[in-house]
């Protein structure tokens, strides 16, 4: 079959972001007891909080005193709009959304990463090890099926770096627009991307 592709390294990027994807996803329905009615969700530690927050938004409710950013809980309230057409969304179901979320975050991580590493050592090879190596770190697995920040902002940091070398590189005033973009998605996420 791989002769027929013309772009190798395009299918192994693929294959390894299936991989990431499916090494992430059951860690979605962690805790949620699937026989009867779902009445609570185990949670990994802090995903009650962003949960908080998204049911805020989604309910109209005066603004909670919190030291958390709200650009998660902001995504997971937009996202689970949808689920409000087929019926009412409540605690476990915004929980399933925020780990949706960063399991398609943590995917997406791992594609941005080739891309980085493959811009910076102008390599393929290392490029794909890298993606590969960054999809198995168990860390990141672990963190990219929780409803927390950590692979959103990760995301973001890595686009921003990319977009930020890509500006240097070429002086293309898009990259720089998207620069600005990346930092305030990681901003949205956590204050403490000001440090970097």
């Amino acid at each position: 079959m791989l002769k027929y592709v013309r772009n190798k390294p395009t299918l192994i990027l693929f294959l390894i972001c299936v991989l990431a994807f499916l090494l992430r996803f059951p860690g979605v329905l962690w805790g949620v007891h699937l026989t009867g009615h779902p009445k609570f969700v185990e949670y990994i530690s802090g995903e009650d909080t962003y949960v908080d927050q998204a049911n805020a938004f989604m309910h109209r409710l005066p603004d909670q005193e919190s030291f958390y950013t709200k650009g998660l809980a902001f995504q997971i309230a937009s996202a689970s709009s949808i689920l409000k057409l087929f019926g009412d969304v409540d605690t476990p179901q915004l929980t399933i959304v925020g780990r949706f979320l960063s399991v398609i975050y943590g995917t997406l991580s791992v594609a941005l990463l080739f891309f980085l590493v493959k811009e910076v050592t102008s390599n393929v090879q290392i490029a794909l090890l890298s993606a590969l190596f960054f999809c198995l770190v168990d860390l990141h697995v672990v963190y990219s099926c929780a409803a927390s920040t950590d692979a959103g902002l990760l995301f973001w940091i890595y686009a921003l770096i990319y977009s930020c070398f890509l500006y240097l590189k070429t002086k293309d005033k898009k990259y720089f627009i998207f620069a600005l973009i990346s930092a305030g998605f990681s901003l949205a996420f956590k204050l403490a991307v000001i440090s970097l």
